[in-house]
């Protein structure tokens, strides 16, 4: 049904990696505003796309989304993500907060993104193999994962 969430966050993915950012950020502003449970994760994914592609505005508007995002957070674990996205937690604090292997796998994807926007790819992809060799294999963040590794070169 195209009033859930989810149906933008796989459309989403899917264009961005096909290179269509400004897409992707607009089925990622959908799929926060259609469903609560997403917020988070969609806010944190256009702060990313937009630190990343650095253009013009992009800095302010990341910002604006990863506040959103914090102010939404509502577990030590969100608040780890979130501050690991704004480049305020380190990564052994976020690893810390991550109880499970879900959650080490999105932790790690989270470090490997602000490693990216930091200019240091090759942690970053350290950290995307990780989230890789943690065993969640259904997760978003494994799709985002493998992207940024093939993109970078890595099988």
């Amino acid at each position: 049904r195209p009033d859930r969430g989810i149906v933008y966050q796989g459309r989403a993915l899917t264009r961005r990696m096909a290179g269509d950012a400004e897409g992707a950020i607009e089925d990622l502003g959908r799929m926060a505003q259609l469903d609560p449970e997403w917020f988070l994760q969609a806010q944190q994914w256009i702060g990313e796309i937009r630190m990343l592609r650095d253009g013009p505005g992009d800095r302010e508007a990341a910002a604006q989304a990863l506040a959103a995002a914090r102010a939404r957070a509502a577990n030590p674990f969100e608040v780890a993500m979130v501050g690991v996205s704004l480049g305020e937690v380190p990564p052994d604090r976020a690893l810390a907060e991550a109880k499970t292997d879900r959650l080490t796998c999105v932790a790690h994807y989270y470090i490997g993104s602000r490693l990216l926007v930091e200019g240091l790819p090759e942690a970053a992809m350290v950290h995307f193999e990780r989230c890789l060799a943690g065993g969640a294999h259904d997760l978003p963040e494994t799709d985002l994962a493998r992207w940024h590794l093939r993109r970078q070169g890595n099988p």
